[in-house]
């Protein structure tokens, strides 16, 4: 079991990061030196408030239902709670923060989008903690990997979009 843990979660680690580096690779070559600043300057102002909305929760969840598998239910039961509000709350104040410092209407929705993924974050974050409590660490490999290509659509999407508009101009 230990053997098959070790594996999985090795393989689900390269496959996120070669995906975290293909995309990297395209948003960097893509978006140009403008918008890619913009790109950073979004994750700059998110990651305050993402720090907000785990504020450790997951260590903690995990640590006690590892400790008592019977108070697992209960233990996650209210970590959804707690992340969902946390999460819900942070995403309002990086909204409210951002519109408050009289963003353009791009940097807010992109804001916006940086709460959505923290709210769903917080969502998926119990089956997390549940999976590394009974020790399935294939399936958190598996769910880790599926995230990172989940998370990499949207640019995916955006990048497609790009290649789009440049065919569109060469043909023209």
């Amino acid at each position: 079991m230990i053997g098959r843990n070790i594996s999985a979660l090795v393989t689900a680690q390269v496959a996120t990061k070669a995906i975290n580096l293909l995309v990297s690779v395209a948003l960097v070559r893509w978006l140009g030196v403008h918008e890619l600043g913009r790109y950073a300057y979004v994750l700059a102002f998110c990651f305050p408030f993402g720090a907000l909305a785990d504020f450790g929760l997951a260590t903690l969840a995990i640590r006690d239902a590892s400790r008592g598998p019977a108070q697992a239910p209960r233990v996650i039961a209210v970590v959804r709670r707690t992340a969902l509000t946390l999460a819900t709350a942070a995403s309002a104040a990086m909204v409210g923060l951002a519109l408050l410092l009289g963003h353009d209407t791009a940097i807010v929705a992109a804001i916006a989008l940086g709460g959505l993924a923290s709210v769903v974050s917080a969502v998926t974050m119990p089956s997390l903690v549940l999976l590394t409590a009974q020790e399935r660490m294939d399936r958190l490999a598996l769910q880790r990997v599926t995230g990172a290509g989940v998370d990499a659509a949207p640019y995916l999407g955006y990048l497609e979009r790009k290649l789009e508009e440049l065919f569109g101009a060469a043909v023209a």
